[in-house]
């Protein structure tokens, strides 16, 4: 998760706040000390997001491959935790939005 937050927040500034934010957030780390189906759900929500942001930054990124990877991401995070649609509504319906304004 870590690992991700330079794709999601952009500057070293806010990467070290988000960093310290979720790291000593109580809800966090009871959420991920539960099961671990929980831990595979926030690997795919973030790994989500981060896709999401990409595509919706980058035409060049736009290939088949990598919506097909959204679509495995998707699929997979549905299957995992029925919450998984909840978490990711937003930043889905976000980069729909954004790719119909695109194309018109």
């Amino acid at each position: 998760m870590d690992r991700s937050l330079p794709d999601i927040v952009g500057s070293t500034e806010r990467v070290q706040l988000a960093r310290f934010l979720l790291n000593s957030s109580y809800a966090f780390l009871v959420y991920q000390s539960h099961t671990f189906s929980n831990s595979i759900e926030s690997i795919l929500v973030i790994q989500t997001l981060v896709l999401c942001k990409k595509l919706s930054r980058s035409p060049t990124l736009r290939t088949p491959a990598r919506f097909g990877l959204l679509g495995i991401l998707v699929a997979y995070g549905i299957f995992n935790r029925p919450t998984f649609p909840f978490w990711t509504l937003v930043p889905l319906v976000s980069l729909l939005f954004h790719l119909s304004l695109r194309d018109v």
